[in-house]
């Protein structure tokens, strides 16, 4: 029969006597042991490691699992596996088993620490980085700074997503298993156990039991460090080079605002990382339309902003390099040639001549100067659009490659890219 997922609290009795409490709760089913025997004495000079990891069920079941270990994680010295509850925060969980691991370091008389958390809403608001926004988080927050001032040192980190402890999670997974094991063992304890057929009613609802353990484990949930929400394995999604995991929803909106910025190829959302997503990844979760838009911009990447040349005309906006067009030698052209004639190309999907420097249809007649003095209602209709916009705007066109540009802040000095 498996045991109850409660442990007993930590005491200030040191090691010894809190093997023994733990010993003698499990002997009368109280729980599972909440501490382990040192093999060798602690030595309060060298850094030790607390690791906290919460994992939380679809149906709300919240497990949490907690360890002190030596710096190097070669010897274990305590270790927690509690049932927190039905609908409990995962956040708040996690500073529960943070502070029982603190108070258990406290009582060793320990004074250089390292935690890892797995939930980066804790690690951050220790850190000073985010306020918490609800009482009972301010709550757990001052104790956890007032337990800080009991040691020499104290610094603490979140792991990165795909990387935390296993058996950590592990011993989160087996408190929410045993509680329910438990539960199911306690009501069929509580049956008649006389007649065949409450022996088959026992064996039906400790199989369901098993089945609802076995749900439990698979449908364990993940917190997304985008939208701070838990949601179930299938709907995470996990970056293949750096494995860092959101779930799917904040990962396409995360998507799309990159691609629709011509921000390509998509980074990690993961702060920090540099990574870029796969564009086989992105299209498991882009619409068809927003894929091919990023199919563009990376074949746009590739030409270098200098280079890059699109047809003016709207029916095509043909990507080409300004590079591959074989221009007169500016040396074999006549000085009226040069303004005139120098600068028209043909589009090479369209076939349609445009000025490469002015970026419009063709201006027949007109060399790039005069028609740029020319004012906006006697332009091309689209220009003549654009020019208007700009103005009531204030974008200003780069000197160089002819591109508007807009102030969004600083000053107005322009560095062309």
């Amino acid at each position: 029969m498996a045991m109850a997922a409660s442990i007993a609290k930590p005491t200030s009795l040191g090691v010894e006597a809190l093997v023994t409490e733990a010993l003698a709760n499990f002997q009368a089913g109280g729980g599972r042991i909440g501490a382990m025997a040192r093999e060798a004495p602690v030595d309060c000079s060298q850094e030790y490691a607390i690791e906290v990891r919460a994992v939380k069920t679809s149906e709300g079941h919240v497990g949490v699992g907690a360890v002190v270990t030596d710096g190097r994680g070669e010897s274990v010295v305590w270790e927690e596996s509690k049932y927190v509850g039905q609908g409990m925060s995962w956040h708040v969980a996690e500073y529960g088993g943070l502070l029982d691991a603190m108070e258990v370091a406290d009582s060793l008389g320990l004074q250089f620490l390292r935690a890892r958390v797995s939930s980066r809403v804790v690690s951050d608001q220790v850190n000073g980085f985010w306020k918490p926004k609800l009482a009972n988080q301010w709550r757990l927050l001052n104790q956890v700074r007032g337990a800080m001032q009991n040691f020499s040192t104290f610094q603490i980190a979140s792991w990165p997503k795909g990387s935390s402890n296993v058996a950590v999670t592990q011993l989160a997974q087996a408190a929410i298993s045993s509680h329910l094991a438990g539960d199911s063992s306690s009501s069929c304890a509580g049956a008649s156990t006389s007649g065949a057929t409450d022996n088959a009613a026992q064996q039906k609802e400790a199989s369901g039991s098993l089945a609802e353990l076995s749900n439990a484990t698979r449908l364990i949930k993940e917190n997304c460090f985008i939208c701070f929400e838990d949601k179930s394995t299938s709907e995470m999604a996990t970056v293949k080079k750096c494995l860092h995991k959101f779930c799917v929803a904040c990962m396409q909106r995360h998507a799309e605002v990159q691609v629709q910025a011509s921000q390509v190829p998509v980074r990690c959302p993961q702060a920090g990382c540099p990574e870029m997503l796969e564009n086989e990844e992105c299209r498991e979760f882009l619409t068809p339309d927003v894929f091919n838009i990023l199919t563009k911009r990376l074949m746009e990447a590739k030409v270098p902003e200098g280079d890059r040349v699109y047809c003016p005309y709207a029916n095509c906006s043909t990507l080409m390099r300004r590079s591959g067009f074989a221009l007169p030698e500016e040396g074999t052209s006549s000085a009226a040639s040069k303004l005139s004639v120098y600068q028209k190309v043909d589009c090479i999907d369209c076939k349609q001549s445009f000025c490469l420097d002015c970026r419009v249809p063709w201006h027949k007649n007109w060399s790039c100067q005069q028609y740029q003095a020319l004012p906006p209602h006697l332009r091309d209709a689209e220009e003549s659009n654009l020019y208007t916009l700009a103005q009531s705007q204030k974008w200003q066109r780069c000197k160089k490659c002819r591109r508007l540009i807009e102030l969004a802040e600083g000053c107005y000095h322009m560095t062309c890219r």
